[in-house]
């Protein structure tokens, strides 16, 4: 099963054909899935986040919201073990924000569409902001949100606490400044400082101005620290993964490798993270659930 998919609640997944399309999208991205952020959220096993594009999903991490878990159930059951290809238009933006590509994710096996299916589900809705950026994809779109049923789950009282998420953090974070904690991932695939796909933590820049993380650090709970070093810049808007473990065969710009020789992230009973600046002050916080 993937790493962060949860075995939560069997709402069918759609199988609305969305491939071949109706207009000459290419395929901008094909691989297999790994982690399930949330319901519109996931990564590629090459380190690639992808965002679906025109469908917005309930909330799991900072501010739990109804239907949130059942969405990120759902993409889990849909997405676990497939081969994706994902459809953009070449005069559509490519990514979003924090560089998550952007588009139409299609099951290679059956040609179905998470898109369209979390919107058949009641799962996900229709964002009419980016409509115009792939109106093929927007057509169906509203075809699916016309029929879809309101899930059970639309009115459940939120909980007092948010749940932990398909094993992904709860995501409950605090921050003084443009940079903060946005994901962890606490456990890799295969040792957690395996090169190149080790554990990781996501920082993210809400700012207007690039960040030079030089002299940083990630502290857990425990004491253990991580001390971010040249090279390691986010951009505004972007995002940048600070990796436990050694890079691999290929880095990207938005990677930092600590090349430590174990992890710390706790993968049960969860941990609190601190973000300190070079001064030690303590910039962001992000509290997971394991």
């Amino acid at each position: 099963m993937l790493a962060g998919c949860a075995t939560g609640p069997a709402t069918e997944p759609a199988t609305e054909t969305a491939s071949p399309r109706g207009d000459d999208a290419p395929v901008v991205r094909q691989g297999p899935v790994t982690d399930i952020v949330d319901g519109d959220t996931f990564d590629l096993a090459d380190g690639t986040r992808v965002r679906l594009a025109i469908v917005d999903t309930p909330e799991v991490r900072s501010d739990t919201q109804p239907c949130g878990p059942e969405a990120t159930a759902f993409t889990g059951a849909f997405l676990d073990g497939a081969t994706v290809a994902i459809y953009r238009p070449q005069d559509a933006p490519a990514t979003g924000g924090f560089d998550r590509l952007l588009g139409e994710v299609v099951r290679v096996a059956d040609g179905a569409s998470l898109n369209v299916a979390l919107v058949a589900a009641g799962l996900g809705r229709v964002d009419e902001r980016f409509t115009a950026e792939d109106p093929d994809l927007a057509a169906r779109l509203r075809r699916a949100a016309a029929d879809a049923p309101t899930p059970e789950c639309a009115t459940d009282t939120p909980p007092d606490a948010p749940p932990d998420a398909a094993g992904e953090p709860d995501g409950t974070e605090q921050a003084t400044g443009p940079v903060r904690i946005v994901h962890v991932r606490f456990d890799g695939p295969g040792d957690d400082v395996q090169p190149g796909d080790s554990e990781y933590v996501e920082l993210g820049n809400d700012g207007d101005e690039p960040v030079d993380l030089i002299g940083w650090q990630v502290a857990d709970d425990d004491g253990n620290t991580v001390t971010v070093g040249a090279g390691a810049t986010i951009a505004p808007g972007g995002s940048l993964r600070v990796y436990s473990g050694p890079a691999g065969d290929e880095s990207a710009p938005d990677r930092w490798y600590a090349d430590r020789d174990q992890g710390y992230l706790n993968n049960s009973g969860g941990d609190d993270l601190r973000l300190l600046d070079p001064t030690g002050t303590t910039v962001a916080t992000f509290r997971y659930d394991s």
